[in-house]
């Protein structure tokens, strides 16, 4: 059997401060906490959907 976690293209490490720590996105736009959260709803009301 094959270990999920291997296949994984991304892996939960810590979290940081994103006041203090600067996080670029693919399209160069700066990771703000609001960015964080909209982002991350935006993900959970997806993975509900019953698509």
């Amino acid at each position: 059997m094959t270990d999920k976690a291997s296949k994984r293209k991304y892996t939960i490490g810590e979290d940081i401060d994103l006041d203090h720590t600067v996080v670029k996105l693919k399209s160069g736009e700066r990771l703000t906490n609001e960015l964080a959260e909209k982002l991350s709803e935006d993900a959970i009301e997806k993975a509900e959907s019953p698509d």
